[in-house]
C-alpha cells in the first residue's frame, strides 16, 4: 500500500515499515503496557495487526536482546546509549536506512486503522516526518508519526548534545503536521486508572468490583484493613500480584492463603464481580 515513486516515476519515495515501541519500563503502571489486553490480545501485538495492512514490515522495538516477550515477532533491539523512545526510533533507522518508519507507542488502545490510513494518506516524503497535532496544545504527536530516512541526522544532532525526547525534535524539525479526526484516538494509558478507563471506553470489559482485606503484615503494606477497587484480574493470584506491584508485599504469592467470601479457595479459582477476597499471611511461628 505504500509509495514508491512520485507521479513522474523518477523520484524514490521510501518504502515504509511499522515500529511498535515496547521498550518503555511502565513504571506508573505497575506492570508491562506492551502486554496488556484491550483489544484480546496483548497490546503490542495489536498494535503490531494494526500496521500490518500499511506497511512492509512490522517490528517490536524492545531495549534488550534477552527479552522473550516477543518470541513469535521481529524485534529491533536498541543500539545507543540514549534513553527512551528516541533510542528505538533511531535503532530502528540505522538498521534499515533506507526505509521510512511509521513509529506506534505500545499504550494506544484507542487506536484504530482509520487513524493510521489518515497518517499514511497525508504523508509527505519531502519532509522530515509526518505526524497528529496533539489535541490539547497542536504539538507534534511522536508516537503516531511517520518519520522519513532524512531525520536521522538531526535526530541523531539532538542525541549528541544530550537530549532525547522526540517531540522536541519533531518541533525543531521540517515536519508535516496534521489535525486528528478522532481526539481520543491517541489517549494513552500510563496508569492503573487510565487502564479501567480504557477498558471502559472500549467496552465489553471484563472488570469487576472486588472488596479486599489484608492482614498481618500485608495489612501493614497496604496501609489499610479493606478497600474496594475495580480490577481486571482473572484469578485470585491475579489480583495478588497486581496489587503486589502497588503496595509491594513482603510474601510471595504462594505463601498467602486466599478466602473468597468466607471459603477458603485455591488462588486459581475465577474471581466474579463482588467478591470478597481476603488474603491470609502465614501465622508467625507456624
Amino acid at each position: 500500500m505504500t509509495l514508491t515513486a512520485s507521479e513522474n516515476g523518477s523520484t524514490s519515495v521510501p518504502r515504509l515499515n511499522g515500529l511498535v515501541l515496547a521498550g518503555g519500563l511502565s513504571t506508573r503502571m505497575g506492570a508491562d503496557k506492551a502486554m496488556l489486553s484491550y483489544n484480546g490480545k496483548p497490546q503490542a501485538l495489536h498494535a503490531m495487526d494494526l500496521l500490518e495492512e500499511f506497511c512492509d514490515e512490522v517490528f517490536v522495538s524492545v531495549r534488550s536482546s534477552d527479552d522473550h516477550r516477543f518470541a513469535e515477532a521481529p524485534v529491533i533491539v536498541d543500539t545507543l546509549t540514549v534513553t527512551g523512545p528516541a533510542n528505538g526510533i533511531l535503532s530502528a533507522m540505522k538498521a534499515s536506512p533506507e526505509k521510512a518508519w511509521l513509529v506506534l507507542a505500545c499504550d494506544l488502545p484507542l487506536l484504530n486503522p482509520d487513524v493510521v490510513r489518515g497518517l499514511i494518506a497525508a504523508r509527505d516524503p519531502q519532509k522530515m516526518a509526518t505526524a497528529y497535532m496533539s489535541k490539547s496544545n497542536d504539538l507534534p504527536e511522536p508516537m503516531c508519526a511517520i518519520y522519513e530516512p532524512g531525520i536521522f541526522e538531526h535526530m541523531m544532532r539532538f542525541t549528541e548534545a544530550g537530549k532525547t525526547c522526540p517531540r522536541k525534535m519533531l518541533i525543531e524539525g521540517d515536519v508535516k503536521l496534521i489535525a486528528l479526526s478522532d481526539p481520543t484516538a491517541l489517549d494513552n494509558a500510563n496508569s492503573p486508572e487510565d487502564r479501567i478507563h480504557m477498558m471502559d471506553v472500549i467496552g465489553g470489559a471484563d472488570g469487576k468490583d472486588l472488596r479486599v482485606r489484608y492482614f498481618a503484615a500485608m495489612k501493614d503494606a497496604a496501609g489499610k484493613p479493606a478497600e474496594s477497587i475495580r480490577s481486571y484480574a482473572r484469578t485470585a493470584k491475579d489480583l495478588y500480584q497486581e496489587l503486589n506491584r502497588k503496595y509491594q508485599f513482603p510474601l510471595r504469592h504462594d505463601l498467602v492463603k486466599v478466602a473468597i467470601n468466607g471459603t477458603f479457595q485455591s488462588a486459581d479459582v475465577l474471581l466474579n464481580a463482588g467478591d470478597e477476597i481476603v488474603f491470609i499471611p502465614p501465622v508467625a511461628g507456624g
